[in-house]
């Protein structure tokens, strides 16, 4: 989710067990975190609004009967700008957000995505980059 087009954080819905968990890199002031848990709110609503469209009056979803927490053991950015890398780590170690996050950002996480974003088929401007990577698709493959 994105905060004053400023900041990046994840926001990791478990619907079954009614728990939110907001992953953020560079946790803010407690009035910034009560934000960003009510706008964790919003989409929790909006996810249980289409679960009851979707299912009928047989749904009874409530987004107060959610926990939101933000999880003391995510990792944090050491600058201002790696929010969106570590936002990409947090989507890849999702699972673990319960037990504990057990990711470290390097200079080749940041590499491995960049490429990932560059060379895929979805990236309607590719065809604008002149590139040549012989050999460097093993590399990051």
């Amino acid at each position: 989710m994105n905060w004053n087009k400023e900041h990046w954080y994840l926001c990791i819905i478990d619907i079954i067990s009614r728990q939110v968990f907001i992953c953020d890199s560079a946790p803010d002031s407690n009035a910034v975190n009560k934000e960003r848990e009510n706008n964790a709110k919003i989409v929790c609503a909006a996810i249980e609004e289409a679960l009851s469209y979707g299912f009928g009056h047989g749904h009874k979803g409530d987004v107060n009967n959610y926990k939101f927490t933000m999880p003391e053991n995510c990792p944090k950015q050491g600058n201002g700008n790696d929010c969106g890398i570590y936002i990409a780590k947090f989507m890849e170690h999702c699972g673990d957000v319960k037990s504990g996050f057990k990711l470290h950002v390097t200079s080749l996480d940041r590499l491995r995505i960049a490429f990932d974003l560059f060379l895929d088929l979805g990236n309607e401007v590719r065809h604008l980059c002149v590139y040549d990577f012989a050999g460097l698709e093993n590399l990051f493959g």
